[in-house]
């Protein structure tokens, strides 16, 4: 059985170890500690599970290429959900985009004559 605490301690563990020396193991085990509390911060923020799971590895990513500029590593968590929020932003703007509307404008109205069904 894994308790919280633990689950709390394995995670500071994974942030340090990624942190001081930013390996590829060291990143396996970050993205294992947190993948799936960035998961349940989408999920909970009301997207759908396979969106929530890509959302999550693209923080993580951004996490890899970018852990170098943060300047003080006391605050990883808040930065790291500061890019998550950031990342579940431009997602939603992007779904924003995407959505089409349907229905007559003023230049698609101007070329027909009563009656004229086409």
């Amino acid at each position: 059985m894994v308790f919280a605490a633990d689950l709390k301690l394995q995670e500071q563990e994974a942030v340090a170890a990624f942190l001081a020396n930013g390996s590829q193991d060291s990143f396996r085990a970050l993205f294992e500690a947190l993948y799936p509390k960035l998961v349940s911060y989408f999920v909970v923020r009301g997207l759908e599970l396979p969106v929530a799971e890509e959302l999550a590895q693209d923080v993580l990513m951004t996490t890899y290429q970018h852990a170098n500029s943060l300047r003080q590593k006391e605050c990883f968590f808040g930065w790291l959900f500061r890019v998550a929020g950031n990342r579940h932003l431009q997602y939603l703007r992007q779904r924003k985009r995407k959505i089409e509307t349907v229905g007559l404008t003023p230049n698609s109205v101007r070329g027909l004559k009563r009656g004229d069904t086409t």
